[in-house]
């Protein structure tokens, strides 16, 4: 449900998960104490916001969701960039559409954190604006 899917999205933000591209303990650089099933990267992030049984990138996502319109999108959607990045959509924060609560996993050449956070957005994204495209989970439920 879209409720799991945030709770889980704010566990990490919670926690401060950092950011990490490791794939699991296969690939785990040894620092990270986190990594499991999914990299602690957006597109680790998402997945485990989404419940999916494996980390999938931003590559593999549109595997699993499908592209919806800006007036559609809810709680736990997804601003997808397929070469660069994914956040998680929390809402809007204003009523002329123009910002939202954004739900994301940094990467390390950012200026801002290097760990999960939630921040308000300027809509779609300030980096490639028309390259970030809302997409819905096939399998969420209202």
């Amino acid at each position: 449900t879209r409720g799991e899917v945030m709770k889980r999205a704010e566990e990490w933000v919670e926690k401060q998960i950092p950011y990490c591209q490791c794939n699991g303990p296969a690939e785990c650089c040894g620092n990270c104490p986190y990594c499991k099933d999914y990299r602690c990267d957006c597109s680790g992030y998402v997945s485990y916001a989404w419940g999916l049984p494996y980390g999938y990138t931003t590559y593999t996502l549109d595997e699993v969701a499908h592209e919806i319109k800006k007036d559609d999108l809810k709680l736990g959607d997804i601003l997808l960039h397929k070469s660069e990045h994914v956040v998680l959509f929390g809402g809007w924060a204003n009523s002329a559409k123009t910002a939202y609560h954004c739900y994301q996993e940094p990467g390390c050449h950012t200026s801002g954190p290097h760990h999960a956070y939630v921040s308000v957005m300027t809509y779609p994204f300030s980096s490639s604006p028309s390259s970030f495209i809302p997409y819905r989970y096939n399998h969420i439920e209202d």
